[in-house]
């Protein structure tokens, strides 16, 4: 197929430098799978020279970094976007822990993960869309329930809402097909609160 990066691959060409130059990996993304992998791509021969590595930016989202843009902010209402499109990058790890609402399309291509404390928290967007790869929306884990907080994720749509024309990188071509709101994951979505006792129940007969 065609090179995105406009530049033939080369055979001489590490995985690594494949995925950074001609996938549009960021190197530092590797960190999502864990401490050992992290160390491995700071270790490669290419770590420094042809392939920048660095650290996940970890961060919440009402001290969202000034330098990463800054918290997204409301645009104007007669424009109808809530906060407009908001992107996780893939070497974010970004924990919620105010109420969002509502932004008109998320992109999670990193981590965005809910803060487990009481009243925590609503999302609401209309288009979300969880990425291949480090993509990850999470609300609790099995080793790590959700059990304090309460995760509110609000779909905000309209059968009169103008259908989505496409929904680049991860939707080559038009998304109509969408329809006017979803929540659609090519990663992982983690959603795991407190074990319950009891999970069934006997109806009792009529009458």
């Amino acid at each position: 197929g065609e090179d995105v990066g406009g530049q033939a691959p080369s055979i001489a060409n590490s995985r690594l430098e494949y995925l950074v130059k001609h996938c549009g990996f960021s190197a530092a993304a590797f960190g999502h799978l864990g401490h050992d992998v992290a160390a491995a791509v700071e270790a490669h021969e290419a770590a420094g020279t042809s392939v920048r590595t660095g650290a996940l930016r970890r961060f919440k989202w009402s001290e969202w970094p000034s330098d990463l843009g800054g918290k997204p902010a409301l645009l104007p209402p007669h424009l109808g976007q809530g906060m407009g499109n908001v992107t996780i990058e893939s070497d974010w790890e970004v924990t919620l822990d105010e109420d969002v609402d509502f932004i008109n399309k998320l992109n999670i291509s990193g981590v965005l993960r809910f803060e487990d404390r009481p009243g925590c928290c609503r999302l609401a967007a209309r288009y979300i869309m969880v990425g291949p790869f480090f993509g990850r929306l999470e609300a609790g884990t099995a080793d790590s329930p959700f059990i304090h907080g309460r995760a509110h994720i609000i779909l905000k749509g309209h059968p009169m809402t103008p259908e989505l024309q496409h929904f680049r990188p991860h939707i080559v071509g038009s998304a109509k097909w969408m329809k006017s709101k979803f929540i659609a994951v090519q990663g992982t979505l983690s959603l795991h609160g407190e074990e319950r006792s009891k999970i069934w129940s006997r109806i009792p007969p009529p009458g």
